[in-house]
């Protein structure tokens, strides 16, 4: 009986909001308990889980300044305090320092994006329902953001958004269209604000 060659397995790919384990569209059970879900804070937090060039997250918030007419995204750091309201109204603004990394990257999953949300102070003046991921592979090929929301008993899903509009469809559609936003996902593979 012939012997077959065993070929080696190809490295671990870098994280991906859970592709391989959880596809975009299967929502997610967790035991996150997210306080305060309003909805009328100012600022969304934009994540970064795998290495990302700067001058690629500089692009993704000023394209979505064109379409807010301000910085409302808080790239997310272990630093919260620009985010209690004795800060300026305008909290980030290109070019991101050049020394920046997201402590995020390479260690980090979308449940632990929400897990840290959930422990910084109710007086932080952030979006903890909703969350943004820019995921490079996804906004290289694509032009998407990922668009990630917990809901109260914890159950997260997700769908892709134009990367240039998914502060104003977080702003702006979010809650109640959601469930309509989630079927259409599911039925085309299209995502929101094509």
């Amino acid at each position: 009986m012939p012997r077959t060659k065993q070929t080696p397995r190809p490295p671990k790919p870098e994280f991906h909001h859970d592709e391989l384990t959880t596809p975009l569209t299967k929502a997610r059970r967790t035991s996150i308990q997210m306080p305060n879900l309003r909805r009328d804070e100012v600022y969304s937090a934009l994540f970064i889980l795998d290495k990302t060039p700067r001058a690629i997250i500089d692009e993704v918030i000023v394209k979505n300044r064109k379409h807010t007419g301000n910085y409302f995204f808080w790239l997310a750091e272990e630093s919260f305090e620009a985010l209690l309201p004795d800060h300026t109204d305008e909290l980030i603004k290109p070019t991101i320092p050049a020394d920046w990394l997201s402590p995020f990257v390479g260690k980090k999953t979308v449940e632990d994006a929400f897990r840290f949300i959930a422990t910084l102070p109710l007086e932080a003046r952030l979006d903890r329902q909703f969350i943004a991921v820019l995921d490079i592979r996804l906004y290289k090929e694509k032009d998407w953001l990922v668009i990630y929301r917990i809901d109260e008993q914890g159950e997260i899903t997700s769908i892709p958004c134009k990367a240039e509009l998914t502060c104003m469809q977080m702003r702006s559609y979010g809650n109640h269209n959601w469930p309509t936003f989630m079927d259409d996902w599911q039925r085309t593979g299209k995502p929101i604000l094509r």
